[in-house]
């Protein structure tokens, strides 16, 4: 009875987006009818969001060993290791034993500040006791991390020590660095071992790249052992430093992700890496066809501004001159006062020219002048603006 009940459950588990999938998947269909039987007739009240969570573990879990299935919590839990920071009180621990163990308190972070040590056990928290209760790496997330500026009261068992300890500790930002080293092996070989690929990694491998090169490093050992991944377009965009100017590989990893993750957040990210590849290899028509897809789909995106100045340039580039006018109108409506804005300006006159519009273009030269006095396009403007005139 119970495996027949465990099996009805695992079929109410499939979201309604399977009886759309259903109209042309015959399986589907299926199961999707014996769904709508279970979900009328079972006896039984059922939680729907536990059932629909456990169910999608299990069956990932039964197609490989590498798909697994992440809760809306444990995805924020993710992201934190991979934004670069997140806000608690700034330790490494485990459960062991079912009490937790401090494996380090962070540096500068607020539990090295109030005196936390290696070795210690947290055995209560805000004056209840965790320890020989059963507790989880999650419970111990959910009691220890909290909004900045937050309290929170913990007694510590240390060894040597015949008294807890109490600690009040203030939460605060605290970073997480995906660098785990960085130094010299000999006077020739340089060593960086990366932990993951978050949104700091280009920056701080960028940083010891620089630190190692001035000790005098020739070669270089890149540790990727133990890392557990990240963000893809942060993993491509560190191989263009290994790459020699060889982008292929580069570009058909972005192409793959781009094309695969549709509703990824980090796919417009991907875009503009792609974008910058293209622009160095002046592959203007498949920047052109990048850039106004990313354009088109992500209208709000962070990399907008820079979108729209690669499009203009590449329709330039690509002598569609009242292309880059229409795209440089639009940049100059938003984002007039950014730094590509004497650029666009530039870009948009020399068009006016080619279409033989010396009012237009002049009128342009005159704008980057007052808007841009500052510009090195400035001395190369009025030199043009001269000769129109004389023309």
């Amino acid at each position: 009875m119970d495996r027949v009940k465990y099996f009805l459950v695992l079929l109410m588990a499939i979201t309604t987006n399977i009886v759309v999938y259903a109209q042309w998947n015959p399986e589907a269909l299926k199961l999707a009818q014996v769904m709508d039987k279970v979900s009328r007739y079972y006896v039984d009240s059922i939680d729907d969001n536990e059932v629909v969570e456990s169910t999608i573990v299990h069956m990932l879990h039964e197609l490989d060993p590498h798909s697994s299935y992440l809760s809306k919590e444990e995805l924020a839990q993710l992201n934190e290791q991979l934004e670069g920071e997140f806000e608690g009180i700034g330790v490494s621990f485990n459960v062991l034993e079912d009490t937790i163990y401090i494996i380090r308190a962070i540096s500068g972070g607020p539990s090295e500040s109030v005196g936390i040590h290696a070795g210690d056990r947290i055995v209560k928290v805000d004056g209840e006791t965790v320890a020989g209760t059963g507790i989880t790496t999650r419970d111990v997330q959910r009691l220890l991390k909290g909004p900045k500026g937050t309290r929170v009261d913990v007694s510590v068992q240390r060894r040597g020590e015949r008294d807890l300890l109490e600690f009040s500790i203030t939460r605060d930002k605290i970073p997480v660095f995906s660098l785990d080293a960085s130094y010299m092996i000999n006077d020739r070989i340089g060593y960086v071992k990366l932990a993951r690929f978050s949104h700091t990694s280009i920056d701080e491998f960028e940083n010891a790249l620089k630190s190692l090169k001035q000790e005098g490093m020739k070669d270089l050992i890149l540790d990727l052992s133990g890392n557990g991944g990240g963000w893809l377009p942060v993993a491509v965009e560190l191989t263009d430093h290994f790459l020699s100017g060889n982008k292929d590989m580069a570009k058909a990893e972005l192409g793959k992700f781009i094309n695969s993750y549709s509703k990824s957040s980090f796919r417009a990210e991907a875009m503009y890496l792609l974008s910058q590849i293209y622009l160095q290899e002046e592959d203007w028509m498949d920047n052109i066809i990048n850039l106004e897809r990313l354009v088109r789909e992500y209208p709000d995106s962070q990399y907008l501004s820079e979108a729209l100045y690669g499009l203009c340039f590449s329709y330039f580039k690509k002598d569609e001159y009242e292309k880059a006018i229409k795209v440089g109108e639009r940049y100059l409506k938003d984002y007039s006062s950014l730094e590509y804005g004497d650029d666009i300006l530039y870009t948009k006159a020399v068009c006016w020219e080619k279409l033989e519009n010396q009012e237009k273009a002049i009128f342009d030269y005159q704008d980057l002048i007052s808007k841009f006095p500052q510009s090195p396009y400035v001395e190369k403007v009025r030199e043009r603006l001269e000769a129109l005139k004389k023309e």
